[in-house]
C-alpha cells in the first residue's frame, strides 16, 4: 500500500483547521488531571449565595426510610455549610 505523506511540510501554509489549534496550557504534562483535590471552607470563605430547589415523588414505601436518615443527611451538609429541607 502507498504511504500516505504530507506533500505540504510548510506550518504556514496548513489549512483552516490547524490554523487556530494551539497548544493548551493544561496539556503541558505536569498536570494530573486525575487528582481529586480536597474542597475545604477556605475555598469558599463568602459561602453559597445562590439557592437551588427541585422536588421529587418518592414511592411510598421509600418515605419512611427517606424520613428515618433524613436528619444525618442534614447533618452532612451543614458540614458544608448548605441547608437542605425535607417537605
Amino acid at each position: 500500500m502507498a504511504e500516505l505523506t504530507n506533500s505540504n511540510p510548510d506550518p504556514s501554509q496548513e489549512g483552516k483547521k490547524r490554523k487556530y489549534r494551539k497548544d493548551k496550557p493544561w496539556d503541558d504534562g505536569t498536570v494530573d488531571k486525575w487528582k481529586i483535590e480536597e474542597f475545604t471552607s477556605e475555598d469558599n470563605p463568602s459561602g453559597l449565595i445562590e439557592e437551588s430547589s427541585f422536588m421529587t415523588l418518592f414511592p411510598q414505601y421509600r418515605e419512611k426510610y427517606i424520613k428515618e436518615v433524613w436528619p444525618l443527611v442534614k447533618k452532612e451538609l451543614a458540614k458544608q455549610n448548605v441547608i437542605g429541607e425535607l417537605d
